[in-house]
């Protein structure tokens, strides 16, 4: 049975043939415009076996229909260059969006449409700076995709989204710690006390010394916190 990256380097040598074969017969048709080029492209991925297309084996994107202010995406509105893991295959430099208010990761294909790869195959991605992980089998926990801040066994991750409110798009993100098969949704400092009960004296004392905000600087504050505890599990 062929392997995941030999298949990838199949699509490649795929679409590549398709190209030069379309390139060839517009030349050959004297035909000029960018079209033929396109057409190239596509007509190699409606070709090829579903078993070949790997990450461009999704679905047509549908953007939202809402008029507001801002826009539907995490971090920035354009593609830029990221790294994605479909399907047990890490793909570099791949052109992406993640829109938070539909949670479907954006890319585009070789001939410049924008699709949805199947959110099931997704192991991982990188947005803004960002790394994304899709889970799921954690009780309480909808699947999805979620921005970890602190790896590991142990995991704080945030759930980021957007809605239009009003005539703009906002922003909501709910912070979690997965701890020994526990799942804490935290949002202050007395649902981060509650999560660490067992190092509770420990963890004010880190918080008062720290002076950390649970304000204007929750996000920062909870991956600090986070760290600390599990550095006193580790001792």
């Amino acid at each position: 049975m062929p392997s995941k990256r030999n298949n990838a380097y199949a699509l490649r040598a795929n679409l590549w043939l398709g190209f030069l074969v379309f390139a060839l017969t517009a030349q050959a048709q004297q035909v000029s415009d960018e079209s033929a080029l396109r057409d190239a492209l596509e007509y190699a991925i409606h070709t090829l076996p579903a078993s070949q297309l790997g990450i461009y084996n999704g679905v047509d994107y549908t953007p939202t229909t809402i008029i507001a202010a801002g826009h539907p995406f995490f971090s920035a509105q354009t593609l830029a260059a990221e790294t994605i893991v479909y399907d047990g295959i890490r793909y570099g430099e791949i052109y992406l969006l993640f829109d938070a208010a539909q949670q479907r990761v954006v890319i585009e294909d070789p001939a410049g449409n924008k699709i949805c790869p199947l959110s099931e195959k997704i192991e991982r991605f990188t947005a803004g700076g960002h790394t994304f992980k899709r889970l799921s089998g954690i009780p309480g926990l909808p699947s999805g995709f979620y921005d970890v801040l602190v790896d590991g066994k142990e995991l704080l991750f945030a759930r980021r989204s957007k809605s239009a409110r009003g005539l703009q798009w906002k922003s909501s993100t709910a912070y979690y710690f997965f701890y020994e098969g526990r799942l804490f949704r935290l949002s202050n400092k007395k649902s981060v006390l509650e999560s660490m009960a067992d190092e509770e004296k420990d963890v004010r004392h880190y918080i008062r010394l720290n002076k950390l905000s649970f304000n204007n600087k929750l996000e920062a504050s909870l991956i600090g916190i986070v760290r600390y505890y599990l550095s006193l599990k580790q001792k």
